[in-house]
């Protein structure tokens, strides 16, 4: 296994993703419950390219194991399978398979599951209960759909982050720079709070809600009655990262990592999920 990494970074990820491929048979190490599956999404797909140009990251996608017995699972959602879980051989085939690309799929362990022998590992005890508790909230089953409405909003995000960078970067006065230099949404893996209400409209998103105490304007998707009822009764539809972060909330000391409540304005991305958590890289299987 090698030294605990934040895939995050560009340099490392690229590390990661130079490996040869290999079987997930032949990583040296089984899979456990908790492992991640990341990806930088295929070459074509016009929204895995603006995630990692406006993350600045390599990552485009992230899904989470699990093992039941000598079985492994991929759980993770996407647009055109919304939430699945599916036998991680049958993943590969199908990543392997559909479009006109392949994406490269590299497995790592967050260090929490690591095991106490390695830095920042959790007592073994303390990590099976982990797991354990993964392994029953997958068991109390999500909505099928897949949140597209949260899509358009990094899609929109990402897109006004990289207006605001041009603009900083030209250094041209004005009222609109002004606008976009106060109020332009910070890179992904940080939190984005900048929504414009014509872009939202535009969109069909519910209408921006202002922040109590807070001095900038934030499009919050739980804004609507009824997307706070979906979420109450836990029908609120996930994409891959919220997915995975509600998951890994549930490891020992991960309790607060990601916001995932109605009032937050946790800007959730694959990038985000890698760059904040320590992770062991296991190998690339694709």
């Amino acid at each position: 296994m090698s030294t605990t990494t934040l895939l995050g970074r560009p340099r490392l990820a690229d590390t990661a993703l130079d490996q040869p491929a290999v079987a997930p048979s032949a990583l040296g190490l089984p899979l456990q419950t908790g492992d991640l599956w990341l990806s930088p999404g295929r070459p074509t797909n016009p929204m895995h390219f603006l995630l990692r140009l406006g993350t600045r990251s390599r990552w485009a996608h992230v899904g989470m194991l699990l093992r039941q017995g000598e079985a492994v699972f991929l759980i993770d959602a996407t647009l055109a399978h919304s939430v699945r879980v599916i036998p991680i051989d049958e993943a590969l085939r199908l990543e392997q398979m559909e479009g006109w690309s392949t994406a490269p799929v590299v497995l790592a362990r967050p260090a929490a599951l690591a095991g106490a022998s390695l830095p920042g590992g959790l007592p073994e005890a303390t990590g099976a209960s982990s797991r354990q508790r993964i392994r029953q909230r997958v068991q109390q089953g999500f909505p099928m759909d897949y949140d597209l409405r949260e899509i358009l909003r990094i899609a929109a995000i990402l897109l006004a982050a990289g207006l605001a960078r041009r603009w900083r970067r030209r250094r041209k006065p004005g009222l609109l720079s002004r606008f976009l230099r106060r109020h332009g949404a910070r890179r992904a893996g940080t939190r984005a709070r900048l929504m414009n209400q014509t872009v939202a409209r535009a969109a069909g998103l519910p209408p921006l809600t202002r922040q109590p105490g807070g001095s900038r304007w934030i499009w919050n998707k739980f804004s609507t009655a009824e997307a706070r009822a979906r979420r109450q009764q836990g029908e609120d539809p996930y994409t891959c990262a919220e997915l995975v972060a509600e998951l890994l909330n549930l490891i020992e000391g991960n309790e607060e990592m990601f916001d995932l409540t109605p009032e937050g304005d946790d800007f959730l991305s694959p990038a985000c999920i890698a760059e904040r958590l320590p992770l062991y890289v296991l190998g690339r299987v694709l």
